[in-house]
């Protein structure tokens, strides 16, 4: 069970990276058209739309220029292994 614990926050860690480099290639216009982005946006966007999605329903973020949806995945990727933490 150990083990399996271990993995999972792995792989948590593994995709907060992810997120990490696609934020910074986004700030970057020449990244945009790299590997890289392609990559952690492919990697990435199938989690972030669902959240984007569920935020633009509240009026307070339809009306803000930053997306907050990348924020609230660490938020929720940092619970869940604190959550996975606490029940091992």
């Amino acid at each position: 069970m150990l083990i399996f614990v271990s993995i999972i926050l792995s792989l948590i860690s593994v995709y907060e990276l992810i997120l990490i480099a696609r934020a910074i290639c986004s700030w970057v216009p020449y990244f945009q058209e790299s590997r890289v982005y392609e990559f952690a946006f492919m990697l990435t966007e199938p989690v972030l739309r669902p959240i984007r999605d569920f935020l633009l329903r509240f009026d307070i973020f339809r009306r803000c220029p930053i997306d907050f949806s990348m924020i609230f995945l660490f938020i929720l990727m940092s619970i869940g292994s604190r959550l996975l933490i606490f029940l091992v």
